[in-house]
């Protein structure tokens, strides 16, 4: 019967992170986006035993998207720090108290995309999307009500 060692255990981790960041990059890379060890969701992949690449890759994707093409940063009360690729909020409200407020103008550039994509090609999240926004169209109901 094998006991676990400090040393196995460590190394169990580090080839688990390493295979785990391979991933992460390699997806990142086939979207054209960079590694960004800084955000959020680079960060509670690498270290957590939860989520997957694909919902980290759509919301880097995602993130990239509203910070580089839409008005977001405007709309969000939030800065962009070009020199070192971060979001610095100006607003003294916490995150929770934020976060609402920014999905509903995240689901309203969204539309707005999907109605008119303006040449861009819009991240793989608001494609998906599409069905369903085609639907509401169709019926003649407001797809902004509806995305919210």
């Amino acid at each position: 019967m094998g006991f676990l060692t400090r040393e196995s255990v460590h190394s169990t981790t580090l080839v688990r992170g390493n295979e785990k960041f391979a991933d992460l990059t390699a997806a990142l890379k086939r979207r054209g986006l960079p590694f960004r060890p800084d955000l959020k969701y680079c960060k509670a992949f690498l270290t957590t035993n939860s989520g997957d690449v694909d919902t980290v890759v759509d919301n880097m994707e995602e993130k990239h998207f509203l910070f580089t093409r839409t008005e977001y940063p405007r709309l969000s009360g939030d800065n962009f720090d070009a020199d070192r690729s971060q979001c610095i909020p100006d607003s003294y409200e916490t995150y929770a108290e934020m976060e609402g407020d920014w999905k509903e103008i995240k689901a309203n550039l969204c539309v707005e995309y999907l109605r008119e994509n303006k040449g861009l090609k819009l991240p793989q999240k608001w494609e998906s999307c599409r069905l369903r926004f085609e639907e509401v169209i169709s019926r003649g109901d407001d797809p902004k009500l509806e995305a919210l």
